[in-house]
């Protein structure tokens, strides 16, 4: 979900697990499975970039921490 105004209205994408921003904080991934490190097929995760390319953002709130 793209939050317009989040971020002090610079944007957010609200992601859940489907985009995750990994520990060095400069890179996200894409998996299909954390829990057995098994990541999205390349098509997959072409159509997720896609899909958020036309928002801007500055920041990214995922299940597992926010960056």
């Amino acid at each position: 979900m793209h939050w317009a105004d989040g971020a002090g209205g610079r944007g957010a994408l609200l992601t859940g697990d489907i985009i995750q921003v990994v520990a060095d904080l400069k890179h996200v991934s894409f998996m299909y499975s954390y829990p057995n490190y098994i990541p999205l097929p390349a098509s997959a995760i072409e159509r997720i970039v896609k899909a958020v390319e036309p928002f801007s953002f500055d920041r990214i709130y995922g299940a597992f921490g926010t960056w």
